[in-house]
């Protein structure tokens, strides 16, 4: 039914937190760039991700920073 009003996508439940929601192309953990012991790193953002796709309409604006869940 939901067809005839929006686009359905069909995703496995176990990859919809790696999943992009807008171009359905896998993510990657977010990175954050931080200072430790005086030097700054790249450490991963636990409980977010981003996607990576240039094509990606959330890439493109600029959030392509997410929650995971």
């Amino acid at each position: 039914e939901h067809a005839h009003y929006c686009p359905v996508a069909m995703t496995d439940e176990h990859n919809t937190s790696k999943t992009c929601i807008y171009c359905f192309q896998r993510t990657r953990l977010a990175r954050s760039r931080r200072i430790v012991k005086g030097e700054a790193k790249l450490v991963t953002v636990n409980g977010a991700v981003e996607c990576t796709n240039p094509d990606c309409i959330s890439f493109t604006s600029g959030y392509t920073t997410k929650a995971r869940d």
